[in-house]
């Protein structure tokens, strides 16, 4: 009995939850680094960015501050509102206000108060709105990064379990009875590099959202309504349709060799269908 208690500590060392008897871990995997350049790009950018006019800035729009300015916001808000539309997430657009808000207002902040030990024009004083840019963009890609550091994803012969996130993590298990299909999702990169990402689908619906598609048309005559001329008409027709999603903490997101991984879950959901197929046709004692 010691014997058996230890050996199943020794299964379940490092693992985020307790295996079941007869239960073994077939896949332990991390999301692969460049799968998660979406991820890392908008901070690159922003840290690229402040390096380059941090070393044009005293041959270009020294002399015009509110130029300079104006350049700037174009620079980060104009990529930044693209990005957002791409993604549809308002959050790079946000982030891309404060970040330039702050930088600007600590900028004024140090030009209005008296420093005894820095020079009133000295470099940094000129500089330092592009400094703190360059270590917000750096600090996006170390917390980028640790964001993939915290991803696990462990595929065992019962279950699918995920785990995400460092102060609020998002688990979750999906029984391998209750997986109906699986989804590979690979771009060209991703199939150059052999990483891509798994797509448990279920019944319930996990592995999958909805997209929305519209036409709309307006068609439509002046008239005149108490001397006020007024027009028009505009239909507005759509349909909604269940495509998978790929939320980090819900798939199997940017993982190396998808296509093994796939073939192995299905190994084993094939290998209990057909166990419980044999089982059930076997002749039942009387």
């Amino acid at each position: 009995m010691a014997n058996q208690t230890q050996t199943t500590r020794g299964v379940n060392a490092g693992l985020p939850f307790e295996l079941a008897p007869n239960e073994k871990v077939l896949v332990d995997t991390r999301p692969f680094p460049l799968a998660y350049t979406q991820f890392y790009f908008p901070s690159f950018y922003l840290f690229v960015l402040a390096d380059v006019l941090l070393l044009l800035r005293d041959d270009f729009l020294t002399n015009n501050l509110t130029t300079f300015y104006i350049v700037l916001a174009v620079l980060i808000l104009g990529p930044a509102a693209i990005y957002s539309f791409l993604k549809l997430n308002l959050r790079y657009v946000i982030n891309s206000v404060l970040g330039l808000a702050i930088a600007i207002g600590v900028k004024h902040f140090l030009l209005r108060v008296p420093w005894q030990y820095l020079p009133e024009n000295g470099w940094l004083i000129n500089h330092v709105e592009l400094l703190i840019l360059a270590v917000f963009g750096l600090a996006g890609l170390i917390s980028a990064e640790i964001y993939r550091r915290s991803h696990r994803y462990i595929v065992t012969n019962a279950r699918i379990f995920t785990h995400a996130g460092i102060f609020a993590p998002d688990e979750r298990t999906v029984p391998l009875n209750k997986v109906n299909d699986l989804e590979l999702d690979r771009h060209v990169i991703g199939r150059i590099f052999s990483y891509g990402t798994v797509i448990p689908l279920t019944g319930s619906g996990i592995g999958m959202g909805s997209d929305f598609a519209a036409v709309s048309g307006t068609a439509g005559k002046q008239w005149k309504v108490f001397g006020h001329p007024t027009v028009g008409i505009t239909v507005t027709g759509g349909h909604t349709i269940q495509v998978p999603k790929t939320r980090t903490h819900e798939v199997l997101f940017g993982i190396r060799k998808p296509a093994l991984v796939r073939d192995i879950i299905m190994k084993t959901l094939a290998e209990r269908e057909l166990r419980m197929s044999s089982q059930s046709q076997e002749p039942k004692k009387s």
